[in-house]
Formats: C-alpha cells, sequence, structure tokens
C-alpha cells in the first residue's frame, strides 16, 4: 500500500514538473524560433529591397548620355531617397511589431506558467491535507479498537479475578494513553512533512517561472538590439552608397559637360 501510494506521489510529481517547467520551455523555445525566423526573413527582405535600390540608381548614373539625363537621375536620386527612407521606416516598424508581439507571448507564457505552479501548489497541499486526514481517521479507528480490546480483556479478567482486574485495567488504559499519543505525534509529523513539501514545491515553482520571465526579456532585449544596430548599419550603407553614387554622378556630369564645351569650340582658321 505504501509502495502504491509512492508510486502515485512520484508520477503526479513528474506529471506537475512536465506541466510547470517543460512544457511552458517548449513552447517559449518554439515561440523565440518564430521569431528569429520572421526577424531574419524581414532582414533579408530589408537588405534585398536597399540593394535593388542602389543597383537601379548605379544603372541609372552609369546610362547618362547628356545634361538631360543629368537632371532626370537627380531627381530620380531624391526620389529613390525618399523611397528609400518611407521603406527603412516601413522595416523598422515592422521591427517593433514583432518584438512586441514575441513580449507579449512571453508575458503570457510567464503567467500560465506561474499559474500552473500555484495550481500544482494547491493540489499537493489537498492531497496532503487528504493524507493527513486519512491518517488521522485509521489512527483513531486503531485506538478505538485497541480501547475496546483493552474494555473486553478487563471485562473477562475481572470475572476471573477481581484484584488482577485492577491491574490489567490500569495497564490497559496507560497503553490506550501510550498509543493515543504516538498516534497523535505521528500525525503532527505527517502534517509537518506535507507542509514542507508544498513549500519547496511551491518556491521551485516560483523560481522556474522569475527564471523563464528574466530569460524571455533578455533574449528581447538582445534582439531588439541586434535588430536596431542592423537598421543603423543598413541605413548607413544606403547613405554612403547615396553619397557615392551622387559623387559619380556629379563627376560624370562634370566630365559631359567638359566634352561638350571641347566639342563646341570652333575650329582655327586656316
Amino acid at each position: 500500500m505504501a509502495n502504491a501510494n509512492t508510486k502515485d506521489n512520484i508520477d503526479q510529481a513528474q506529471q506537475q514538473f512536465v506541466s510547470v517547467v517543460i512544457n511552458p520551455t517548449r513552447s517559449f523555445a518554439g515561440k523565440m524560433l518564430n521569431y528569429t525566423e520572421r526577424l531574419t526573413s524581414l532582414q533579408r527582405d530589408s537588405f534585398d529591397r536597399y540593394a535593388k535600390i542602389g543597383f537601379q540608381q548605379m544603372r541609372s548614373a552609369i546610362e547618362m548620355r547628356s545634361a538631360e539625363d543629368l537632371r532626370s537621375f537627380v531627381e530620380e536620386q531624391q526620389k529613390a531617397a525618399k523611397k528609400l527612407g518611407e521603406q527603412m521606416k516601413s522595416d523598422l516598424d515592422e521591427v517593433s511589431s514583432i518584438n512586441q508581439k514575441f513580449l507579449m507571448q512571453s508575458n503570457e507564457l510567464t503567467q500560465d506558467a506561474m499559474q500552473r505552479g500555484q495550481e500544482a501548489t494547491q493540489q499537493n497541499l489537498e492531497r496532503a491535507e487528504q493524507e493527513i486526514e486519512k491518517r488521522r481517521n485509521e489512527i483513531e479507528e486503531n485506538a478505538k479498537k485497541i480501547e475496546k480490546q483493552s474494555q473486553e480483556s478487563a471485562e473477562k479478567i475481572e470475572n476471573e479475578a477481581k484484584a488482577n482486574a485492577k491491574r490489567v485495567g490500569k495497564q490497559a488504559e496507560d497503553d490506550a494513553k501510550k498509543v493515543k499519543k504516538q498516534a497523535e505525534e505521528s500525525a503532527k509529523k505527517y502534517e509537518q512533512e506535507a507542509q514542507e513539501n508544498a513549500k519547496k514545491v511551491e518556491k521551485q515553482a516560483q523560481d522556474s517561472a522569475k527564471k523563464i520571465e528574466k530569460e524571455a526579456q533578455d533574449n528581447a532585449k538582445k534582439i531588439e538590439k541586434e535588430a536596431q544596430d542592423n537598421a543603423k548599419k543598413i541605413e548607413k550603407e544606403a547613405q554612403d552608397n547615396a553619397k557615392k553614387i551622387e559623387k559619380e554622378a556629379q563627376d560624370n556630369a562634370k566630365t559631359v559637360e567638359k566634352q561638350a564645351e571641347a566639342s563646341a569650340i570652333p575650329a582655327p582658321k586656316k
């Protein structure tokens, strides 16, 4: 009977550990993977769009043939810079939305883990109270049974010999008190152990929930910082490319202008 109860307690403890720790950890890992995948996909798409804009501007600069082409290129450059700024703002908004969604999901997981821990603690307390009540009933029944047997023995001995009946009756009463005292001590011991185990389980659940929440917050901050650093890096590269393209365009325009002036100089008269 004791072995069966021990096995049930172990199985229930394992189920509580899976529910309170393993399942929330697995769920958080899945959401973390989805978050990283979305963020990586957004960065890849953003880089492709920025690169496409840069290549288009470089191609337009290379294909310039006249002053009209230069004016068109400058106007196109301004439109490209505006489009690039709008795209970067849109990408940053998307990154912020992804981060906020991940943080909200992390908070929901943390709250769910804490709630599961509280429910597990409550179940342990209820189970401990039931076990204590069961042991108390068994002890009381045994005490009543022993007391009844003692009374029957006392009556039988009293019928045989009154002198011996008094002695046996006193001894029976002493035994009953001793058994009752042992039963009370055992009940107190079981109740104290149950309370200590319940406190221990509750503390472990709270520590696990705090650890999961802290890890989620740290990861969210780290990923948000990386996203901001990448956005700044991409913005700087785009600005450098735009400046480089603009300088090349100006140089090409000057070259074209010099060529045009050279072609316009009349030939010397012979």
